[in-house]
């Protein structure tokens, strides 16, 4: 799921289910840009199960707000539930 792609775009990106990042180096949710928001909602899920997989990339200014879980599945090598330049909410990460 992405939002935003440059400093000068905008978007919104919300999870209500479930995101499975299984690939090598796989982003869950991408958002850039000044008013550019991925949220990942109560009751919802990113799984994470990839070497170097990632929950949540938010750049540019980017907002990420996480009241759902960013979760590890198995042991992928370097997973992380965010990298981020700007501001991530409600943390809870499993794994």
């Amino acid at each position: 799921m992405a939002a935003g792609y440059a400093r000068t775009d905008s978007g919104n990106i919300i999870n209500n289910g479930t995101i499975n990042v299984v690939g090598k180096d796989a982003i869950g949710m991408y958002a850039s840009g000044p008013g550019s928001t991925a949220t990942n909602n109560a009751g919802h899920t990113i799984n994470l199960s990839g070497d170097g997989s990632m929950g949540m990339y938010l750049d540019n200014g980017a907002i990420g707000v996480n009241n759902g879980t960013i979760t590890t599945v198995g042991n992928p090598k370097r997973s992380s539930w965010s990298s981020c330049k700007k501001m991530v909410q409600n943390l809870l990460i499993m794994g």
